[in-house]
């Protein structure tokens, strides 16, 4: 019974989002505060895990829009790893992570990437991205479209958006207000 509970529980797409995206957010902490750190980080940073999962599990959400759901949310899944390793590789070279500034930049930094990366490390990135686009194009051939429940699918990606929208606007109340106390956030 308890199998049969948990494969059902399991089956539906939006429970497995919701444990992706918290695993995404704590291997992602791991890898730039360490293993203990990374594990405790929903503890001692309510607000901002709540802002990063609910923005992976709402771009994972998209993909319930879509017939081809598992080549778009492996698309989704390669994008966000993509976004990981390059703050993790940014990481190395200076303090501050990845930002909007540095995708603005991203043309001017073509002429000096041989600074930061040696010639082997951008083959290899280069490598990594045509695998990626090869998987991608077999996935999208060899994987089944699935049946979808637009209005179910509808409700999860709205609620999802509420989620992220609520959770982006909360970890904008200025200090002094009555939602601070002691200099923290009671939210």
């Amino acid at each position: 019974k308890i199998k049969r509970f948990f494969a059902k529980v399991f089956s539906a797409p939006e429970v497995r989002y919701v444990l992706w995206s918290y695993l995404a957010v704590t291997v992602i902490e791991m890898t730039n505060s360490g293993f203990v750190s990374g594990l405790t980080y929903p503890y001692r940073h309510p607000l901002a895990f709540l802002c990063a999962f609910s923005l992976i599990y709402f771009t994972l959400s998209l993909s319930l829009l879509t017939i081809r759901r598992p080549g778009v949310l492996l698309l989704v899944c390669e994008i966000w790893a993509a976004l990981a390793i390059t703050n993790i590789i940014l990481l190395s070279y200076r303090v501050n992570p990845l930002s909007a500034e540095d995708f603005r930049i991203l043309f001017s930094v073509l002429g000096i990437i041989t600074i930061y990366l040696t010639i082997p490390q951008l083959i290899l990135i280069c490598a990594a991205i045509l695998t990626a686009i090869a998987v991608m194009v077999l996935a999208f051939i060899k994987l089944k479209s699935k049946s979808k429940n637009m209005k179910r699918a509808v409700i999860t990606v709205c609620a999802a958006a509420l989620v992220c929208g609520g959770a982006f606007a909360a970890s904008e109340i200025p200090e002094g207000t009555i939602l601070w106390e002691h200099g923290q956030k009671r939210i």
